[in-house]
């Protein structure tokens, strides 16, 4: 099938993206004609997107004709056609980042597995300013970025059991950095299902499960190893990563299958699904440079995790 990409311009779009793409397909052809911008998030989306389709059999096509020469150059430099296995030659120099962004890598089965080494490496990209700091007062936007980044690998693409995807991007124009992980695995409701959890028996569709995933120390991997070897979390991450949203006036979202959770909560789709998992998160750098550490612990103390004495003693010490 033919299928024109829709023009959705802001991350925070998310749900309208993800209820925008067809479902249950075999063989789609992408027409970029109305896209002349794209935040990176929609990027990473499509990669899973596609990469969930193929999984399934499916044929992924692109129209590079439709591709407006900006866009293109911009998806060219963020890796997305290298990761796809097309080989476009660029009619640009390659530049720095300076700062503003990390291209595409793939992740998971064959691809890079190391949480920490990736979060690492996309922190000192976007923050580099705050890498060689010492003091922990001096680093609150170096450790968002890192926490971030290995929050949503762990607790978003451990439920694929398939590759993934995942970039960040700074944008100065509105002082937001923008994670985003996504993958065309199994999903998190399946996820629960063949890990063996206990829990698992008493979910009955993907709201139920997302819901159930986003509860503190509830995780489909609690139960058994990892799919790809990573280090066991207490599933806590999506749960502290939404309230530091919703503290901060960032931007949180997860969605999977046709149930997704932002700020406000957890709901369905009001059409379609995707197959798998897809993640965003996004900050204001300004804001978050000296409040991160603050915000975690608040998130930590509204989870359960910590007692208000405990915030205390971390903060006054």
């Amino acid at each position: 099938m033919n299928f024109i990409i829709p023009n959705i311009s802001k991350f925070t779009d998310s749900e309208k993206l993800c209820s925008s793409f067809p479902q249950e397909v075999t063989e789609i052809t992408y027409d970029f004609r109305y896209v002349s911008f794209m935040p990176i998030s929609y990027m990473v989306f499509i990669a899973g997107y596609s990469h969930g389709v193929a999984r399934l059999g499916g044929n992924v096509k692109i129209k590079l004709e439709s591709i407006k020469p900006s866009l293109l150059r911009y998806m060219q430099r963020m890796d997305f056609f290298k990761l796809a296995g097309i080989d476009l030659e660029e009619d640009f120099v390659r530049h720095e980042s300076q700062n503003r962004f990390m291209p595409m890598k793939k992740i998971g089965l064959n691809g890079e597995i190391k949480t920490e080494r990736i979060a690492t490496s996309i922190a000192d990209c976007i923050v580099p300013e705050e890498a060689d700091e010492t003091d922990p007062d001096k680093t609150n936007t170096y450790d968002c970025v890192e926490y971030s980044v290995s929050e949503l690998m762990n607790n978003v693409i451990q439920h694929s059991s398939a590759s993934g995807y995942i970039a960040a991007q700074y944008y100065p124009s509105t002082d937001y950095i923008v994670v985003a992980v996504s993958d065309g695995g199994i999903g998190i409701r399946e996820s629960f299902e063949e890990s063996g959890s206990p829990i698992s028996a008493s979910m009955h569709d993907d709201l139920t499960a997302l819901q159930k995933a986003l509860e503190p120390t509830v995780s489909s991997k609690t139960h058994s190893a990892m799919s790809w070897g990573g280090t066991e979390n207490a599933g806590v991450g999506l749960t502290l990563l939404g309230d530091i949203a919703r503290q901060s006036g960032g931007y949180f979202f997860v969605c999977s299958g046709d149930a997704y959770a932002n700020n406000q909560g957890t709901q369905n789709l009001h059409r379609g699904r995707y197959q798998g998992t897809f993640g965003v998160f996004a900050f204001k750098k300004s804001r978050m440079k000296s409040s991160f550490s603050k915000y975690l612990d608040k998130s930590k103390v509204n989870a359960g995790l910590i007692s208000p004495e405990d915030e205390f003693d971390d903060i006054f010490g």
